[in-house]
């Protein structure tokens, strides 16, 4: 299991769960938390405020039960060399 593992699912599955991603890569659910917390730091993925009845802020919702969705780019970063300063030459 490495972090790339963890991207390429919850980018397949839009919405996870850390129990999901624990089950998937046979991983404690802290391991599957540290996981989604890199890519949460990265700005690739957000926390929801649901559990998986769609409600929010129920009582219900544990740090296990916590449903990330990704937010990654759908638009690859591009190349424009405007943006690069000239080269001084001495």
């Amino acid at each position: 299991m490495s972090l790339m593992a963890i991207r390429d699912y919850i980018k397949q599955r839009g919405q996870v769960s850390v129990i999901e991603v624990a089950i998937h890569f046979d991983l404690a659910p802290e391991t599957a938390q540290l996981g989604l917390d890199y890519w949460m730091k990265k700005g690739k993925v957000r926390l929801l405020n649901t559990c998986g009845s769609g409600c929010t802020g129920c009582s219900q919702v544990g740090a296990n039960n916590q449903t990330y969705e990704w937010c990654g780019r759908a638009i690859p970063l591009q190349f424009n060399p405007r943006r690069i300063a000239p080269v001084q030459r001495i």
